[in-house]
């Protein structure tokens, strides 16, 4: 039933979405909006929202207290379905029955799918690590071309001692190891959006460090609230190009500058972050590249894209 369907829009956490997510997390939450769950018990549910009170739906928890006016919201049997879908489309195949209203990169709409069933999961999230109070500044700056220009070019001794772009200065009120919680003063980072790049560096690190916004809210005060996740806590410039460039025209050509976000995994693969269209336009999803960091040269084939955004492509890349 479609009156549903903004509840669980509302209990999707929308504000973490960027715009082009929210539409495509609607167009599937329309689609299974006849088998998601209200019930006066919580058995099945992974909301509750009060009928007295003008708020949004909220995680369930063991301490929440149940009372006359408290409804359970679940997605029922819209879980399953939703897994089998993504399934579907992970392979490259979008059912005719499910309307998007507009042709999507198959890989965005698997993404933001994964994400709605991560939402929808009767088992609560758990956070990784211990958030930290905490009450300092960083400098910060928007975007990936902003980064890069921070960061001499791959090869040098010191590679977080560049030309620093002007900066912003926020103020950090929590910290974990996965990201930061953050105060923008007045006046500032009218870019600051969710899904947006920046590099921050706080003031007890050495290192430029990348993230994504998360989150943004505005608290009693006026201020604005951002949550952001860390990518790297020290971001390594590195260059990329085509393996066994023939001359050096075709060297310099084809190398394209970006960021390296961590060390092999036990799967082999670097997390990247690289210009918009380098990614499937400069490069080719077959094609055989050479990884220049430091003192250090890989070669590496694409692997997945995990996350396109505004002047950026965060991509992983495989060690052949």
């Amino acid at each position: 039933m479609l009156r549903f369907a903004p509840v669980m829009l509302a209990a999707s956490s929308p504000d973490g979405l960027l715009p082009i997510h929210q539409e495509i997390a609607g167009r599937a939450i329309a689609h299974f909006a006849g088998a998601f769950r209200l019930s006066v018990r919580p058995e099945g549910c992974a909301h509750c929202f009060d009928l007295a009170l003008p708020k949004p739906p909220l995680r369930l928890f063991q301490e929440t207290q149940p009372t006359e006016t408290l409804r359970y919201f679940g997605a029922g049997d819209a879980l399953a379905g939703l897994d089998q879908l993504t399934g579907q489309i992970s392979g490259g195949h979008v059912p005719p029955e499910f309307d998007l209203g507009g042709s999507y990169e198959t890989e965005l709409v698997a993404a933001v799918l994964k994400r709605l069933a991560h939402t929808w999961s009767l088992a609560p999230s758990v956070r990784g690590t211990e958030r930290r109070q905490t009450a300092g500044h960083a400098a910060v700056v928007p975007g990936l071309k902003e980064l890069l220009s921070t960061v001499k070019p791959s090869g040098s001794e010191n590679p977080n001692l560049g030309q620093q772009p002007p900066t912003e200065s926020w103020i950090v009120d929590n910290m974990s190891d996965g990201g930061y919680g953050a105060i923008i003063p007045p006046q500032m980072s009218e870019w600051a959006r969710v899904g947006a790049l920046v590099g921050l560096k706080s003031e007890t690190s050495q290192y430029w460090a990348a993230g994504l916004i998360r989150r943004i809210t505005v608290d009693e005060h006026r201020q604005r609230r951002v949550g952001i996740q860390l990518l790297t806590s020290a971001a390594v410039p590195l260059a990329l190009s085509m393996a066994d460039s023939m001359t050096s025209l075709d060297f310099n050509l084809s190398t394209e500058q970006g960021i390296l976000l961590d060390p092999p995994d036990t799967e082999g693969e670097v997390g990247v972050l690289l210009g918009t269209g380098v990614v499937n336009g400069v490069f080719k999803a077959r094609d055989k590249l050479e990884l220049r960091c430091r003192d250090q040269t890989l070669r590496v084939i694409l692997s997945t894209i995990v996350e396109a955004g505004e002047g950026f492509d965060w991509a992983k890349f495989k060690i052949l």
